[in-house]
């Protein structure tokens, strides 16, 4: 979302998503901490230059590698 709204319109949607569940608490923290993981890298992603499927590539890759090395938020 970041890529195509910017990060300000991307929180907006994103938090409005989290606040509209009904599951644990500890699950909204997670996710509202990994959205704004994601927001970073939209917004790095962005900076690189390119069409938006170099963008998009790139956030992918950002988002991959930061699952693969544990830096989002997990619960359980």
């Amino acid at each position: 979302m970041t890529v195509d709204m910017g990060k300000d319109t991307a929180k907006t949607f994103a938090d409005l998503h989290e606040e509209g569940g009904d599951g644990p608490q500890a699950e909204k923290d997670m996710d509202l901490a990994n959205n704004a993981s994601g927001r970073q890298f939209g917004e790095e992603a962005k900076s690189g230059g390119g069409g938006n499927d170099d963008k998009y590539a790139r956030a992918l890759t950002k988002c991959k590698n930061a699952a693969n090395s544990g830096a989002l938020k997990v619960i359980g």
